[in-house]
C-alpha cells in the first residue's frame, strides 16, 4: 500500500471517531438543556440533519478537490504523452518498441512508417523479422539469437538489410537494448537508413580497386614509401621491370637506397620539407640494380598507407629526353649561329640588290632620255621634213619609251616591296576609297565612266600603302579595260562576316576566260596587246604579292565579253 493510500485511510477513520464521539455527547449536552422530550427530539432531529449536510459539504469539496486534481493530472499526462510523441515521431531515425520474446512491434514512430514504407496499424501485426530482406528460417534465427543477446544485457549495434513495403531492399544500421516500460521489459530499438553510406563505401572500395589496378598496370614506375623511415611500401610492376629489384627486394630497401651516395643529404633535406598532402615535383638521378645511373622526374603526393604517413611517387625516366634536349640546345646554338650568317649574307645580298636596282634604273633609264630627247629634237627641229611614216615612227618611240619607263619603275616596286616595313593600321575602307575615287575624277569624268561605290563603314587591318597600291591598280585595271563599253561602269562594294572583308571592283569590259585566271596574276603576263591595252603586266602581280603580305587573298570571276570583278578579302 503506497502512502497516499495510508493517508485516505487516516483520514476516513479521524472523520468516523469524529462522527462517532460527537454525535452522543451532542444527544446528552441536548437532554440536559432541553427537559422538553418534544422539543429535544425536533433538536435532535435538526442536529442530524445538519451533520449529514455538513458531511454532505464536505464530501462535495473533498470530491471536488479530488477531480480537479484528476483533471491536472491528467492533462499533464496528455501534454507529457503529447510531447513524447511529438519527439518520438519528430525524430529522424526510426524508433520501435517489441515483445522480447517475438519481436512482435508493439509501437513504431512516423519515420519508421515512411523508411519501410508501413502504416503503424499494419507494423503492429509484423514483427522485425518479417522486414529482413532474406525472409525464412534463417532470418528469424539471427532475430532469435538477437533476442537472446539483448535479454543477457547486451546492447547490439549492428547493420541490417532490409526489405520496404514495395520489396526495394536498402541497408539501416540497428541500435537495441532492453527496457522496463509499464512494469514489463521490452525491445528498444534505433533504426538509421544508411544506404547512402553503403554506397558512398561501395564506392570508395570500387575506387580503391581502380586506383590498386591503375597502380598496377600504371606503365610508369610507381612506389609509395613510409615518410618516417622511407622504407617502401609497395611498388608496381613497371618500378620492378625497369629498376631490376624483385618486389621483395624493393620492400626490404629505404628510397636512399636508389640515389648516388652524393645525393643522399639532399633527399633527406627533400622528405623533411615535404608538406603533407601536397604534391611534389622533383628532378632527381637514380640507379639500377645493374648499376646505371638514370635521370628521372618524381611526382609525389602525400596519403595514408594503412594508418602509416606515406608518399605515392610516379617516376618518369628522361634520360634520353635529356640527352636529346641537350643535343637540341647545341644544335639551336649551332642554327643561331648559322642563322646569324645567312642574315648577314642576305643583308648583303639586299645591299647589292638595292645597288644594282639603282644601277639597272640609272643605266636603263638613262639612254631611254637620251633617245627621248633625240626624238623630240628630231621632231621639233625637223618636223616639217618628215613624211607621215616618219612622224608615225617617233610617236610609237615615244610610247615605247614611256612604256619602258613605266615598266622599269613596276620592276623596281615589285623587287622591294618584300623589303619595305609591313605596317598593320586598323582602316576605314569606305573613306579609303573615296579618296582613290577622287583621284581619277577627272579621268573618270573624260572617259564618260559611271562609278558606283557602295562600302559599307567596315574596317581591315592592312598597310595602308599596300592596300591603297591594291585597289589603285584595280581601279585602273577597270577603266582601261571597260574604256570601249556604252558607258563604262565601275561599282565598287565591300562586306564583312566571319572576321573577314571583301572588297570587290567589278567592271562590264572586256573580261577574261578563267582558264586563264592563275596566269593573270603571274609578273609579265598578258592576255592583251600592248598597242590596244597599255600595260608591262606587272600591275595584278603586285596586287597578289601585296595581298599576300597583308595575310589575304585575291581572286576574280569573268567571261569573255561580259566584265570582270576582282575581289579582295582582308583580316576585319
Amino acid at each position: 500500500m503506497d502512502e497516499h493510500h495510508k493517508q485516505a485511510l487516516r483520514a476516513a477513520a479521524g472523520y468516523g471517531l469524529f462522527a462517532g464521539l460527537s454525535m452522543p455527547v451532542a444527544d446528552a449536552f441536548l437532554s440536559a438543556i432541553v427537559a422538553d422530550p418534544a422539543a429535544r427530539g425536533l433538536l435532535i432531529a435538526y442536529k442530524d440533519w445538519a451533520f449529514v449536510l455538513a458531511t454532505a459539504v464536505l464530501v462535495f469539496l473533498l470530491t471536488r478537490r479530488t477531480l480537479r486534481a484528476y483533471a491536472r493530472l491528467l492533462g499533464e499526462l496528455q501534454r507529457s504523452e503529447h510531447r513524447f510523441r511529438t519527439i518520438f515521431d519528430g525524430v529522424g531515425d526510426g524508433i520501435f518498441l517489441c515483445d522480447t520474446k517475438t519481436a512482435a512491434f508493439i509501437d513504431v514512430n512516423a519515420t519508421m512508417e515512411g523508411m519501410y514504407g508501413y502504416s503503424r496499424k499494419e507494423l503492429s501485426r509484423l514483427s522485425f523479422s518479417d522486414l529482413g530482406a532474406d525472409a525464412g528460417p534463417h532470418t528469424e534465427r539471427q532475430v532469435a539469437a538477437l533476442l537472446a543477446r539483448v535479454q543477457r544485457g547486451e546492447t547490439p549495434v549492428f547493420e541490417w538489410h532490409s526489405k520496404r513495403r514495395d520489396g526495394t531492399l536498402f541497408w539501416v544500421e540497428v541500435g537495441v537494448q532492453q527496457g522496463i516500460i509499464e512494469g514489463r521489459p521490452h525491445i528498444m530499438a534505433l533504426v538509421r537508413d544508411i544506404t547512402q553510406r553503403k554506397q558512398v563505401e561501395e564506392a570508395l572500395r570500387e575506387s580503391e580497386t581502380r586506383y590498386r589496378e591503375l597502380f598496377r598496370a600504371n606503365p610508369h614506375p610507381m612506389w609509395a614509401y613510409d615518410v618516417e623511415t622511407l622504407a617502401f611500401l609497395a611498388v608496381n610492376d613497371a618500378a620492378i621491370a625497369h629498376y631490376g629489384y624483385t618486389r621483395d627486394q624493393f620492400l626490404g630497401m629505404t628510397i636512399k637506397d636508389l640515389h648516388p651516395a652524393e645525393e643522399v643529404a639532399t633527399l633527406l633535406a627533400d622528405v623533411a620539407a615535404v608538406s603533407v598532402g601536397l604534391g611534389q615535383t622533383g628532378a632527381w638521378r637514380h640507379r639500377l640494380k645493374n648499376g646505371n645511373i638514370i635521370d628521372v622526374e618524381l611526382r609525389s603526393h602525400g596519403l595514408d598507407f594503412d594508418g602509416r604517413r606515406a608518399e605515392l611517387v610516379l617516376a618518369t625516366d628522361v634520360t634520353l629526353q635529356r640527352r636529346v634536349d641537350a643535343e637540341i640546345r647545341r644544335l639551336n646554338v649551332e642554327l643561331e649561329q648559322r642563322v646569324a650568317e645567312r642574315t648577314a649574307q642576305l643583308e648583303a645580298v639586299n645591299k647589292e640588290l638595292d645597288a644594282f636596282a639603282y644601277s639597272v634604273s640609272h643605266d636603263l633609264k638613262a639612254p631611254l632620255r637620251r633617245i627621248d630627247g633625240y626624238s623630240r629634237i628630231l621632231d621639233e627641229d625637223h618636223g616639217d621634213k618628215l613624211d607621215p611614216a616618219a612622224h608615225a615612227v617617233l610617236k610609237r618611240i615615244h610610247e615605247g619609251i614611256g612604256q619602258m619607263h613605266g615598266l622599269i619603275q613596276d620592276m623596281l616596286d615589285y623587287s622591294r616591296m618584300e623589303r619595305q616595313t609591313l605596317e598593320r593600321d586598323r582602316l576605314a575602307v569606305d573613306t579609303l576609297v573615296r579618296s582613290l575615287t577622287a583621284e581619277r575624277e577627272s579621268e573618270i569624268r573624260d572617259r564618260g565612266a559611271v562609278v558606283e561605290v557602295e562600302v559599307p563603314a567596315i574596317h581591315v587591318h592592312a598597310d595602308p600603302d599596300g592596300l591603297a597600291m591594291v585597289l589603285r591598280n584595280l581601279i585602273g585595271n577597270a577603266l582601261k579595260f571597260s574604256r570601249d563599253a556604252e558607258p563604262p561602269i565601275i561599282q565598287i562594294g565591300a562586306e564583312a562576316h566571319g572576321g573577314k572583308a571583301v572588297l570587290w571592283v567589278r567592271d562590264n569590259g572586256i573580261g577574261f576566260d578563267m582558264r586563264h585566271h592563275d596566269r593573270i596574276f603571274e609578273i609579265f603576263q598578258r592576255l592583251e596587246k600592248t598597242e590596244k591595252y597599255p600595260g608591262t603586266g606587272v600591275g595584278l602581280a603586285l596586287v597578289r604579292k601585296a595581298v599576300q603580305r597583308m595575310d589575304g587573298r585575291v581572286w576574280a570571276t569573268s567571261a569573255p565579253g561580259h566584265g570582270a570583278t576582282f575581289f579582295v578579302e582582308l583580316p576585319a
